[in-house]
């Protein structure tokens, strides 16, 4: 038997989908772009989270800063160092987040193959 939903949790459940609904319509390019401002800033701040990147990105960014995080380091391309930090986004109060290092080694190899591939198109 499924629970009758108050009126207020049913506006919850409603902005939860909105929610969800907005971040699911989104383009890819709202995650590049996100991808690409964690890596820029891990590159020139050494360790990096989420704080260090959510107040550079547009708002329709900012709900990606998970899921770019998560693929860059599925990728190998962000590291864990162990360490973790409480979030400054003041909805999350201060939840732990993980903080990462940028795999200078794999970009370097990246960047060389790109050089490679570029001669060989030349």
């Amino acid at each position: 038997m499924t629970k009758k939903l108050t009126p207020a949790e049913q506006v919850a459940a409603s902005v939860r989908d909105m929610t969800l609904t907005d971040i699911a319509a989104a383009s890819a390019w709202d995650l590049a772009v996100t991808k690409q401002a964690v890596i820029v800033y891990g590159r020139i701040l050494g360790d990096i989270s989420a704080n260090d990147v959510r107040d550079v990105l547009p708002k329709q960014g900012r709900g990606f800063i998970g899921a770019a995080f998560r693929a860059l380091a599925l990728q190998h391309v962000l590291e864990p160092t162990g360490q973790y930090v409480p979030s400054t986004e003041p909805t999350t109060r201060g939840h732990r987040i993980a903080v990462y290092r940028v795999n200078a080694d794999l970009l370097a190899r990246a960047a060389e193959a790109a050089r490679i591939d570029e001669r060989r198109a030349a």
